[in-house]
């Protein structure tokens, strides 16, 4: 079978990415010549002492791990990967994935034994107009490479809480957007490590509100894995 690049439509692996983009997506992730956030991997001007973000909201989730730089052109992926119109969403999926499991690999990183997925849920509104959880896909795709264990239904939306959608707001708009939005449906064991699943870190609010849930239901060891990390 032929696969073609779902960034440059060259030939490809069976993963859809090829060399040549792996390569730069993952040399700019892991460039040590650029400046980063150390608790939200948040690209830095040099003039920037400190990440905006964790200044004015401490980013909570640790350890956190990202795929690539949500840059054009690959942000394009993860946009064509949520837009169910574009008939290519499991291509996309594993496209994204591989890069995020590539990228653990390169720096030498693996996951405890007892590690847990836990997708953030996705708002009515969303799930009827794309008949799927983008997140979900994700996680369990992690989850068959990982060979580790994931909570499909630990994370609910809040059913009396309005879909505010988060494009185009402020930071501190999009950290009142998603107060109260989550909750847990079950206690969590404290003996497990928890890593939220999803799909883009712009703000970290939506994170940063799931950390709190997970922990005031008892979970101890909380990080994150998100696929593209905004600027």
């Amino acid at each position: 079978m032929f696969y073609r690049c779902v960034f440059c439509q060259l030939s490809s692996n069976k993963y859809s990415v090829c060399p040549l983009c792996l390569e730069e997506l993952l040399e700019h992730a892991n460039n040590p010549n650029i400046k980063r956030c150390l608790y939200c991997q948040y690209i830095l001007d040099k003039e920037q002492p400190h990440c905006p973000n964790c200044v004015f909201m401490h980013f909570k989730p640790t350890p956190y791990y990202m795929g690539f730089d949500y840059l054009y052109p690959f942000q394009n992926a993860i946009l064509q990967f949520k837009d169910p119109t574009t008939g290519g969403t499991r291509r996309l999926r594993d496209a994204l994935v591989y890069i995020l499991t590539q990228n653990l690999k390169r720096q030498n990183i693996s996951l405890p034994k007892n590690s847990c997925l836990v997708p953030i849920p996705s708002s009515k509104t969303s799930l009827h107009k794309r008949g799927f959880n983008p997140t979900y896909l994700l996680a369990q795709a992690l989850q068959h490479d990982f060979h580790c264990q994931m909570h499909s239904t630990l994370l609910i939306r809040d059913a009396h809480k309005t879909h505010i959608k988060q494009a185009g707001l402020s930071q501190e708009a999009r950290r009142i957007a998603v107060i109260g939005h989550y909750q847990c449906t079950a206690q969590a064991d404290p003996e497990k490590h928890y890593f939220i699943v999803d799909d883009i870190l712009t703000t970290g609010s939506t994170l940063n509100n799931a950390y709190d849930v997970l922990q005031e239901a008892g979970a101890r060891h909380i990080g994150a894995f998100t696929f593209g990390r905004a600027r």
